[in-house]
């Protein structure tokens, strides 16, 4: 992405990437789970939604890629 994070959604995005593979590690062994990134309007959830899609199919320096990753985006937006 090209797009650089603010300080805040840094840490929120990171913290978010903790609980998703946390989850995903829980849903694994028959205990599901739900995540969902709320925020202020304004505060970059769009960016910050596309970085932790990034970080979670690229990998990073916690994790390995997770190339088969399934992500369900819902928005009341048409656009």
């Amino acid at each position: 992405m090209n797009v650089l994070l603010r300080d805040f959604q840094e840490q929120a995005t990171g913290d978010f990437v903790r609980k998703i593979r946390r989850a995903s590690r829980d849903a694994a062994e028959g205990e599901l789970q739900a995540v969902s990134l709320s925020s202020p309007t304004g505060s970059g959830k769009t960016v910050m939604a596309i970085s932790i899609i990034e970080r979670i199919l690229a990998g990073d320096y916690e994790e390995d890629p997770q190339p088969g990753a399934v992500f369900l985006w819902l928005t009341d937006l048409p656009a």
